[in-house]
């Protein structure tokens, strides 16, 4: 992996994680499915019509965060996904996605890993 796209990635999950504490701090229903004490991956999901760019830049960030999950996770802790859902219309207005994380309505759906 580039140092350009580690630091891209790095930069993407930040905002991510902001965007989730804020959704987990207003959303208790949604806090409440977390079970204490879990390693939380966040995901990007994105329509399979999105511009091949984003969409790539996606999958590869998708990867990234699981790797870094598998190493960083202690053994046994429970895990859960928490996928970023991005609207369409940003998704189709932009070629970029750290501006299109900026615009972006915060969805956040969860699954067990």
């Amino acid at each position: 992996m580039e140092d350009n796209q580690e630091r891209d990635f790095t930069e993407i999950l930040r905002k991510l994680g902001e965007n989730l504490d804020k959704h987990i701090v207003e959303n208790p229903d949604f806090a409440a499915r977390i079970p204490n004490g879990s390693y939380i991956v966040i995901q990007i999901s994105v329509p399979p019509n999105t511009d091949p760019n984003i969409l790539r830049a996606v999958e590869l960030f998708n990867r990234w965060v699981r790797k870094l999950a598998e190493q960083q996770r202690e053994s046994g802790q429970p895990v859960v996904v928490a996928t970023c859902v991005l609207p369409p219309i940003l998704v189709q207005a932009s070629h970029d996605l750290i501006p299109t994380l900026e615009q972006a309505p915060v969805e956040y759906v969860l699954q067990p890993a």
